[in-house]
């Protein structure tokens, strides 16, 4: 398993080692015991598994108290994907990392809590599964705008197929960053 850093701490993306034959491959996609110590990852507690068509925009989402660390798998597709760091505390707060990541190569991207997401899908039949380390809770989770103008996302699509909820989602000058004293501790 090779790991890459960025200049967000707490973003990871994972390359698992492939074991490919003349029947097809194999890989392990998770080893708690591995993963808590390479990365530091928060235990695990939940699987999540979200299924798209072409053309949609998912997100961008946060957890705003008790935030949580997620582990991220495409397990068919391609999207293009694009992180935020919402830690007011971080050197690189309000920055995001954007970049296309398909299931050919079975990457991984684990976020530290108070960093979050969003994904457009360049294919059909995309599956995203998630580990998440906190149970899920509507109360907790906020949604910026994905075309916010404070964040300047270049994606690939200015008429995304998004939700009736993500179209209510916030603009990044309408939050005050500082109530979420919790948003990933550094």
């Amino acid at each position: 398993m090779e790991i890459e850093n960025f200049k967000i701490e707490g973003f990871y993306l994972i390359k698992p080692k492939i074991f490919n034959d003349e029947r097809g491959y194999f890989f392990e996609s998770y080893n708690k015991e591995r993963y808590e110590r390479l990365i530091k990852t928060e235990p695990l507690v939940q699987d999540d598994h979200s299924f798209s068509h072409k053309n949609v925009l998912r997100g961008i989402h946060l957890q705003t108290h008790n935030p949580q660390a997620q582990l991220l798998y495409l397990a068919t597709g391609k999207v293009f994907f694009s992180l935020v760091d919402f830690r007011p505390q971080s050197n690189t707060f309000l920055e995001h990392i954007s970049f296309t990541i398909e299931s050919d190569n079975h990457y991984q991207i684990y976020m530290s809590p108070g960093l979050g997401c969003g994904f457009y899908t360049l294919t059909n039949n995309v599956n995203v599964i998630y580990k998440i380390s906190k149970l899920y809770g509507d109360s907790n989770e906020i949604g910026i705008r994905w075309n916010d103008p404070d964040l300047n996302i270049e994606w690939p699509n200015n008429d995304p197929i998004i939700s009736e909820k993500d179209k209510k989602n916030l603009l990044i000058k309408d939050i005050d960053f500082e109530k979420y004293n919790d948003l990933g501790k550094l």
